[in-house]
């Protein structure tokens, strides 16, 4: 499903992590927002790595095992904007980053690019309108066997009715998501270059609670 022949090692140790992390979260009326930070040394970091072979017209990959450093963040700011008649408008934006690599062997490979999620949001007691752009950069920082991956923006729009109100399980939820066709390939799939993720795409779902 991979396209890949994968080899185990039963051999291989445990693996360990040292790590800090840190958090800094800030309120001030309608904004907040939070920052976390973390830097993790691993001991024996288990990866999946091609050996140059191939078995079944595959390329065959192994698990080893070498020391690995993360380190990178996460970003998420909520802001209470303003109401227009039974709707309350608010905004979210979030950023996240990491970096990987290998003490002695380059970059971990299949690791994601920047990444930016920016979000506007109508709520009403019956009725619920968001749009959302994900943003995410070019992954250049790449294993020597891997190929770059271009960045992409999506745009994805979703509205939610509630026929009985917010105290009622009933909804019906109509959503579009990469509303403008965009080809956009994720750095973290092991078949990124040939099954791109879906284009253009509708949804409508009904839900029930009870």
């Amino acid at each position: 499903a991979t396209n890949a022949y994968e080899i185990g090692d039963p051999t291989l140790g445990k693996e360990t992590a040292r790590g800090v992390e840190t958090t800094l979260h800030g309120e001030y009326g309608p904004l907040s927002f939070t920052v976390n930070g973390f830097y993790t040394d691993y001991k024996d970091f288990v990866a999946l790595i091609p050996n140059g072979e191939e078995e079944d017209e595959l390329p065959v990959f192994e698990f080893v095992a070498h020391d690995a450093v993360f380190k990178g963040f996460e970003a998420q700011a909520d802001a209470d904007l303003f109401s227009v008649g039974d709707f309350d408008i608010a905004a979210r934006a979030q950023l996240d980053y990491v970096r990987a690599t290998f003490d002695d062997e380059g970059d971990v490979p299949r690791i994601p690019p920047l990444r930016t999620v920016l979000g506007l949001e109508a709520t009403s007691p019956h009725l619920d309108v968001r749009g959302e752009v994900e943003i995410a950069a070019d992954q250049n920082r790449i294993a020597d066997y891997e190929l770059p991956t271009d960045g992409y923006t999506l745009v994805n729009l979703a509205a939610t009715w509630r026929p009985g109100g917010e105290d009622h399980g009933l909804s019906v939820q109509l959503r579009a998501d990469n509303v403008t066709n965009e080809e956009a390939r994720l750095h973290t799939s092991f078949l990124k270059d040939v099954a791109p993720l879906p284009g253009r795409n509708v949804k409508l779902v009904l839900r029930g609670a009870f």
